[in-house]
């Protein structure tokens, strides 16, 4: 989560969402959503990367189709197609 969370702040999207999660949050104006997340994740143990719970670049490859086709891709915040899956799973190796 704050892999695709820290690609959606910089492609500038879904400020009022993210306005709204930093309030309910309890984060200040300007705090970055995506680091509060990957804090909330170190303190109650999860892994801060793909590659710490075994998973390898021979993984993507049978995800990534699936990836592009999920139903929930059309509800993201930023389009994300075969190229963004690919960013994404190489940030969050």
């Amino acid at each position: 989560l704050p892999h695709s969370l820290r690609m959606i702040q910089e492609a500038g999207a879904a400020g009022e969402k993210l306005a709204r999660l930093r309030q309910a949050m309890g984060l200040g104006p300007n705090a970055d959503v995506a680091d509060a997340v990957a804090d909330l994740n170190r303190r109650i143990g999860i892994p801060a990367s793909l590659s710490a719970m075994g998973v390898t670049e021979a993984h993507y490859a049978p995800s990534a189709e699936y990836a592009v086709s999920d139903l929930a891709t059309a509800s993201n915040a930023i389009k994300f197609g075969a190229a963004e899956y690919e960013a994404l799973f190489q940030r969050a190796l």
